[in-house]
């Protein structure tokens, strides 16, 4: 059980000669088909959430206060019908409806907030294993331009150490530096690797890969082949960026976002906890 609100501010619109804007409020609230009783809504399954209308004498001001103590998912769901039935209703002319506290939102975000939480860290855990698999102590100069890296000490206000860098990234960051292709460094490259005498001992096909090498690729198509394709590990943290932003804002989520996000992050936790899973095995497979 938990408690979930939802509150409104309600404003006199036009004045209804007959009724009062208590007994149009309590209309809107009928419209749901649930049974008034005593400060109380009964759905047919015989469940109740608490109602309360306040008014201050000669406001045009109205609180309605809406709470339920059922189950969290049962809960949202009668809360989600009676916030349309108010916000839907035809009794709109008489009444200007506002919703001033979202708790079925809060409860969708409270619920999201530890997997957005996982999923930034694991993700943050497998580009470490995999840069340091393949850069070692020096990953960071390595994919990380100078002038960002020096940006993220400013920001970090004293020492950045190798373990914190990632986290000077948010999640915008993130994608752009493990998706974003960059060039190669062509002055390096030409000197190390197109050097006249060297080139003077590759073959055909060893001269075909230093071309291949030169295209602009992305971070993750250098250095993460092993854990999957870009398209789909990049579709994948899409998908959940822009709800992120709600949730991490405490921002309106609606119960379609939330089944669908919350399908989704489920799925990629997953795919982060297997792919690290298989980089550790790999690394420790032949070790006594």
């Amino acid at each position: 059980m938990a408690e979930i609100k939802m509150s409104y501010i309600i404003i006199e619109n036009n004045i209804d000669e007959k009724r009062t804007t208590e007994q149009i409020i309590l209309s809107c609230l009928d419209s749901s088909e649930y049974e008034r009783r005593e400060g109380y809504l009964w759905s047919d399954e015989d469940e109740k959430v608490q109602y309360t209308i306040r008014n201050k004498k000669n406001s045009q001001r109205y609180y309605l206060e809406i709470i339920s103590k059922l189950r969290v998912n049962r809960g949202t769901e009668v809360l989600l019908h009676l916030d349309k039935c108010l916000l839907e209703s035809t009794e709109q002319r008489y009444i200007n409806i506002v919703r001033v506290y979202d708790g079925v939102s809060a409860a969708f975000c409270e619920k999201l907030y530890p997997k957005y939480g996982a999923f930034e860290r694991q993700l943050r855990q497998l580009i470490l294993l995999v840069l340091t698999k393949a850069f070692g102590i020096n990953w960071r100069n390595e994919t990380i331009p100078t002038e960002k890296l020096n940006d993220m000490k400013r920001t970090a206000k004293g020492a950045l150490s190798l373990s914190e860098t990632l986290e000077q990234l948010d999640l915008a960051a993130m994608e752009s530096y493990l998706f974003d292709k960059r060039e190669v460094n062509y002055q390096t490259f030409f000197n190390e690797k197109l050097d006249a005498e060297v080139l003077k001992r590759k073959e055909k096909d060893e001269l075909c890969n230093l071309i291949e090498e030169m295209r602009p690729r992305s971070l993750w198509e250098r250095n993460f082949g092993m854990v999957g394709k870009q398209e789909t590990w990049e579709k994948q943290i899409l998908e959940i960026h822009q709800c992120r932003n709600k949730v991490a804002h405490s921002k309106k989520v609606s119960k379609k976002e939330y089944d669908d996000i919350n399908k989704k992050m489920n799925k990629l936790n997953k795919d982060l906890r297997i792919a690290i899973s298989e980089l550790e095995c790999k690394d420790f497979e032949n070790v006594e």
